[in-house]
């Protein structure tokens, strides 16, 4: 009998898809993983407070995707990503004081046109949060289900944070111990859902950042030690003071310290040259090179990598930005 690999790209407000792989394989090889990659609309979805079919703070309606059709040993990922329709930018949702008795809830449905379809199943869970700004005391969540009928679902009861963090999208993988299907043959459809006091959509302030302000080319090298410099730049519209230095995160790595100072102005790239101080104050952070290293993984020597700064201005409000280091390992120039 053969099994399907598939990998498929959605947009779940256009309903479109391509499948980017298909390929059998025998029993004796290892399982699948199965990708299915959507973008959500948070407008479409229900946001403040509970439905009164489903009491949660947040849920979306069930998106549905091309049919899937996982079996025991396979993972399936579901990754959906926050995304306005409109303007193709990011979004992000906000939930404070998510605590102990609120949930993270999934469900994975039957597909369109399968009314018979029925099963039973055993799996691991897990839910990641994408690009996290706040305090959040788990990430991923990790819960362990039995669960079948016409769909499978996971319920987190975690107490992720007790004030309040924002997110650009979330993951949920499923690691399928066990699989039976009584009845049918896949799955099209999903449904997020996050319990709260108060969940909103809020906007990231994108900030100008400058990864080792001063040389031209962001060369990190892989193998050495110290500390790597970043400055948020200031500019005549943005003044660094008042964004909160404990709340940065660069790749999730926190900074160890913090100055404010005019050490550069914009970058050109077409020229590659910087203008040096400008007048405005700068937030400059060092950030512990070999934490940035391992959470980049593994990479090779000339590759570009993009570095995502994260963080929150002392109201609360959401930054980010982001610039590339061109990775060097020693022997290799």
């Amino acid at each position: 009998m053969d099994y399907k690999r598939v990998l498929l790209r959605v947009s779940a407000y256009a309903l479109a898809f391509s499948a980017l792989t298909v390929s059998g394989r025998p029993p004796s090889v290892q399982a699948d993983t199965i990708e299915v990659n959507l973008t959500f609309d948070l407008k479409d979805s229900h946001i403040g407070g509970p439905a009164n079919d489903f009491p949660m703070a947040w849920n979306t309606p069930f998106i549905s995707f091309p049919k899937v059709h996982p079996v025991a040993g396979d993972s399936l990922r579901i990754s959906t990503r926050f995304v306005d329709q409109v303007t193709n930018q990011p979004q992000r949702l906000r939930i404070s004081d998510l605590g102990i008795t609120d949930v993270v809830e999934d469900t994975f449905g039957r597909a369109d046109g399968d009314p018979s379809l029925l099963v039973e199943a055993r799996h691991l869970n897990t839910f990641t949060f994408h690009d996290v700004v706040g305090d959040i005391l788990s990430n991923p969540v990790s819960v362990f289900t039995d669960s079948g009928g016409a769909g499978i679902g996971a319920h987190a009861f975690s107490n992720l944070t007790n004030t309040a963090f924002s997110f650009t999208g979330i993951t949920w993988q499923i690691d399928f111990s066990e699989l039976t299907y009584l009845s049918g043959d896949g799955f099209n459809q999903t449904l997020f859902a996050v319990g709260g006091d108060q969940v909103e959509v809020v906007q990231n302030i994108w900030v100008p950042v400058n990864i080792k302000p001063g040389p031209c080319t962001n060369r990190l090298n892989a193998n050495s030690r110290g500390n790597l410099r970043v400055s948020i730049q200031g500019t005549a519209e943005f003044d660094v003071t008042t964004i909160d230095p404990a709340s940065i995160r660069l790749e999730g790595v926190a900074a160890s310290r913090s100055a404010l100072r005019d050490v550069s102005g914009q970058v050109d790239p077409s020229s590659c040259t910087e203008g040096g101080a400008d007048g405005f104050i700068d937030l400059t952070l060092d950030f512990d090179r070999q934490s940035i290293i391992a959470v980049i993984g593994d990479v090779q020597d000339g590759e570009v990598v993009p570095l995502t700064l994260l963080g929150t201005l002392v109201n609360g409000t959401p930054i980010q930005g982001q610039d590339v280091v061109v990775i060097l390992k020693k022997g290799k120039h």
